[in-house]
């Protein structure tokens, strides 16, 4: 793994994690673009979504790196409240919901009620760019060496000179499980959106949720606790399950009712 610089650019390192979430930022705009294309998006509303997703990217950045420095708060508050790396979480919630937002006030007020209209298909799209773009991420920190799991002597196990302080060690490569198990998450959103009536969002909420809760046990980041016995990721895991499986219910009960009215 590879968490020392490559080169600098413009006096600053680069890493392979930048180029992974370069790579990754750059995935999800390419895939919100061909998918809106391929659902028949009107072009305004594609050129909005695009814009507005890429500011919302940019600012979830500055969400991860908040929810990082309460973790760190959290877990040490005699260190005061600094900034030092990131966390998925934030970014997803942060970036979420100012997408959201600003969707329904800036959006709307230029693009009219059609941002209600594809609403549903803007969530299945972003679905896939959550997922490809989470699983290049991973892969990044795979090479820089963070959000590793437990020191492992087992078959799975891979030496990262990045992990425990730069010291190093064998641990379980949970990035690399996580990155396959979101490659295959992208895959089966972008089957929902294209081949079925579901639009992969809820999905992604139960799924991810779900797998994240697990693959926690594996990790050995310590990121502290504001739920006794839970990693702060497995709390948002909690809320993101039952949120999708809301949203999930809700999606049930209004088609049935659609179809009672219908007949």
């Amino acid at each position: 793994m590879y968490p020392n610089e490559l080169f600098r650019l413009f006096g600053s390192p680069v890493t392979l994690y930048d180029i992974c979430t370069a790579l990754a930022v750059l995935a999800a705009l390419i895939v919100a673009r061909v998918y809106a294309e391929k659902l028949k998006i009107p072009a305004k509303l594609q050129n909005c979504g695009i814009l507005l997703a890429a500011f919302s990217i940019l600012a979830g950045f500055g969400f991860a790196a908040l929810f990082q420095a309460t973790y760190n708060y959290i877990a040490n508050p005699s260190a005061g409240f600094h900034f030092k790396g990131i966390t998925f979480y934030g970014g997803l919630i942060g970036g979420a919901a100012l997408f959201l937002l600003l969707w329904f006030t800036l959006i709307r007020k230029l693009c009219g009620r059609q941002v209600f209209e594809i609403f549903p298909q803007v969530l299945g799209i972003a679905a896939c760019c959550i997922a490809i773009a989470h699983c290049i991420g991973r892969v990044g920190c795979l090479m820089a060496g963070c959000c590793h799991g437990a020191v492992t002597d087992g078959p799975f196990g891979v030496y990262q000179p990045g992990a425990f302080g730069g010291l190093g060690g064998r641990v379980v490569p949970t990035q690399l499980f996580e990155a396959i198990f979101l490659f295959e998450l992208f895959w089966l959103f972008t089957y929902t959106l294209f081949r079925t009536k579901l639009y992969g969002i809820e999905l992604y909420m139960l799924l991810y949720g779900f797998f994240r809760f697990i693959i926690e046990f594996a990790r050995d980041d310590a990121r502290g606790s504001f739920i006794p016995g839970l990693t702060p990721s497995q709390a948002w895991s909690v809320a993101l399950f039952a949120a999708g499986a809301a949203i999930l219910i809700a999606e049930i009960v209004l088609r049935r009712k659609k179809r009672t009215a219908q007949n």
